[in-house]
């Protein structure tokens, strides 16, 4: 998980897998850390729901480098949103597609964050699918309410770390990480 961020601010053009983190419980820091990613990166990141998704309209996401997915549910009848997300975690350009603004093809750099209260069934992937990173997320033993407040105070170490630190794993992938580091039990109950 270091690497991802050491990954993306290091090399913020790098394509990189999807990350879902998923858990039926509440307060585990999922929507957290997609707050956490809108602080670190600034205009250039966004929180979305999956009615942006299921949108011809992109203008809200298409030019930014951190994409976070909030409460996401892709039921197995939205294939065109399955198929959009596939080529958002790969492709290199986007028809950037405002309302009422001529669409245009730009660079594209960006990386997505899903976070579901459903754990096995908020999007359906096939098991051979190696953009989808997914995690199941425990609560904390402890919970802290000021926790992202304390995340951002600590934001100017953890870009200087991110920044000055050697990337742990070798790329071997056009995403970056070997499939067996992605490959979790939760995606073996998700496929």
């Amino acid at each position: 998980a270091m690497d991802y961020y050491r990954i993306k601010l290091q090399r913020p053009t790098q394509i990189l897998p999807v990350i879902c983190l998923v858990s039926s419980e509440q307060e585990t820091g999922k929507s957290t850390l997609l707050k956490f990613n809108t602080k670190l990166f600034g205009s250039n990141a966004c929180i979305i729901g999956k009615e942006h998704l299921e949108s011809q309209f992109n203008g809200t996401y298409a030019n930014k480098i951190m994409i976070g997915v909030d409460e996401a549910f892709i039921g197995i009848e939205k294939k065109s949103a399955k198929e959009r997300i596939k080529k958002l975690a790969t492709d290199e350009t986007i028809i950037y597609n405002q309302k009422g603004i001529e669409a245009k093809e730009i660079p594209y750099y960006g990386s997505l964050v899903f976070c579901s209260n459903d754990e096995k069934d908020f999007m359906q992937i096939q098991s051979t699918d190696k953009r989808f990173w997914i995690i199941k997320v425990k609560p904390p033993k402890k919970k802290d309410p000021d926790l992202l407040s304390k995340m951002i105070a600590e934001m100017p170490a953890f870009i200087h770390y991110c920044l000055n630190t050697p990337i742990f794993y070798p790329k071997v992938t056009r995403s970056w990480f070997d499939d067996k580091l992605l490959h979790t039990e939760q995606r073996d109950e998700v496929a």
